[in-house]
């Protein structure tokens, strides 16, 4: 009898090692999910940050612009101011 109940705790014991292998083996599948989202994210993050650069590039020189047109309006008025 005792050889019995050996085996029925043996295969009890499989069992749960089993279920715990299932769980660990949906668990992986979840993490690795997980991070794939996470670099597809990133990589997202990086491309905004890039065009964010470029932007704040062009807006750098738009305004470089518009200060140099305004002191040269300045200058043109000043002129004018002056004849009159």
């Amino acid at each position: 009898m005792d050889c019995f109940v050996g085996k029925k705790k043996s295969s009890q014991r499989e069992k749960g090692l089993g279920g715990l292998t299932e769980k660990v083996r949906l668990f992986q599948e979840e993490m690795k999910a997980i991070m794939c989202e996470r670099e597809k994210e990133s990589r997202a993050y990086e491309r905004d940050m890039v065009v964010f650069a470029f932007k704040e590039a062009e807006w750098k020189q738009e305004r470089k612009k518009l200060k140099e047109e305004l002191k040269r309006l300045r200058k043109g008025s000043g002129r004018e101011r002056r004849e009159d």
